[in-house]
């Protein structure tokens, strides 16, 4: 099997063969940085933004002085939870804890949504 990564995938657009090829957990511990980072690309590209976040999960954990997917994390965030919600009549306690718990840290404040 020819050495692939994620570099080669994201580069060449096989952006399914990146997240098939990376869905095995065992390949994922010896993913350097930038592995994750074009894995990451890939997932964004395929606007599968729910997994993007799972993915952030697991890259912070392991780089955790990382700053480079905060932006597609935010964005993430955005598609996923933020623009969906229906700030009239959704739950405002239970978005927040959601929002809070999927990201690093925090960037919303519950007083700040009325």
């Amino acid at each position: 099997m020819p050495d692939y990564t994620m570099k080669n995938f994201y580069n060449q657009r096989k952006y399914e063969d990146a997240v098939e090829y990376a869905s095995d957990a065992t390949v994922r511990e010896s993913f350097s940085e930038w592995d994750y980072v074009f894995l990451s690309m890939c997932v964004y590209r395929l606007e599968r933004y729910s997994d993007f976040l799972d993915l952030y999960k697991e890259f912070h954990n392991k780089f955790p002085a990382s700053d480079k997917l905060n932006d597609n994390m935010g964005w993430s965030l955005y598609y996923t939870h933020i623009k969906t919600f229906d700030f009239e009549t959704g739950n405002r306690d239970r978005f927040l804890r959601h929002i809070q718990d999927r990201g690093r840290f925090s960037v919303f404040d519950a007083s700040s949504i009325q």
